[in-house]
């Protein structure tokens, strides 16, 4: 059992100081892009996202995810708007490669931090120890994902954006940070503050199980953690006097849902635009109900008792 006095500390969001290391992290991945020749000509969006700007960073000193989106070229798909195509909604089909877009931003880094203080990873470049900031960073490039559904009473076609990028060994991601941002924003509102403090106490917990070494956290994410806890109703974290309680009813209400099959059925992630437990975009899901059941259980055990 957690006493209640941890409990109350996980809450508590990051410091001034962190803030300030994933801003000072965030201006000079952004300076690297707009100085580097081949960079500086495309059009590009750099910004912070994960848990620094959503405000559920759980651990101090931890990398900040930061997005290199190429704008200038989008990865459309239609699956939700049958008979549209590329033309059909003004698009110029492109030849371009997202092997040689990753390459250009793994060359800026380079130029900017130098080759020893960048580790090329499957899905981003891990900046060690940047310059002026204690704060390293993982650097994902990205192009800009955009799906259809459909068209609006003027017969414009109606859109959601995203960023998608392909790992090295081949697997395409799509994620939608922007929306994650906005969403998790009025959510933690509705809850007066609740659903992210609610949010670094499950993270702390897990980081405490991968510390323990215990399986039933391997692979789940705290992106994940966030979107089991964004899909219950608003009014189940209100009304109690403890943490203690709230979380004993969080787990509760979560468990529920994921053994009666209304997770599996209806849960999305955060952003609202990808289902957490079933395919989306043709793209198979991250996690199974049975995963996430696995997690709640033994996360409940070391909070409740």
């Amino acid at each position: 059992m957690i006493p209640e006095h941890e409990l109350v500390a996980f809450t508590r969001p990051a410091s001034l100081t962190e803030e300030q290391r994933c801003d000072r992290a965030t201006r000079m991945v952004r300076e690297a892009m707009s100085e580097d020749p081949g960079v500086a000509q495309r059009r590009r969006r750099v910004f912070a996202q994960g848990s620094y700007p959503n405000n559920t960073n759980a651990r101090q000193n931890s990398d900040v995810d930061i997005c290199v989106i190429l704008e200038d070229v989008h990865w459309c798909n239609f699956e939700d708007s049958p008979g549209e195509s590329l033309e059909s909604c003004d698009y110029t089909p492109t030849t371009a490669v997202f092997a040689d877009d990753r390459h250009l931003v793994h060359l800026a880094l380079i130029r900017k931090f130098g080759a020893d203080h960048i580790t090329p990873g499957k899905k981003a470049f891990d900046v060690h120890s940047v310059v002026g900031s204690r704060v390293d960073a993982d650097v994902v490039p990205a192009w800009r994902f955009r799906a259809f559904h459909g068209r609006d009473t003027r017969g414009q076609p109606l859109s959601v954006d995203g960023v998608t990028f392909w790992s090295t060994d081949g697997r395409q991601i799509i994620n939608f940070p922007e929306h994650h941002l906005e969403n998790g924003a009025s959510k933690n509102t509705r809850t007066n503050g609740y659903f992210k403090s609610a949010a670094r106490i499950l993270k702390h917990v897990r980081y405490d199980m991968l510390d323990d070494k215990l399986p039933v956290a391997d692979g789940v994410s705290s992106f994940l953690l966030e979107s089991l806890l964004y899909n219950l109703s608003d009014g189940v974290f209100m009304g109690y006097a403890s943490w203690q309680d709230r979380m004993q009813n969080l787990l509760y209400h979560m468990h529920d849902a994921l053994n009666t099959g209304v997770a599996e059925r209806e849960w999305v992630e955060v952003s609202g635009c990808k289902w957490v437990f079933r395919p989306t975009y043709s793209l198979a899901a991250n996690w199974t109900p049975e995963q996430a059941r696995a997690f709640v259980l033994a996360a409940y055990a070391r909070i409740v008792g």
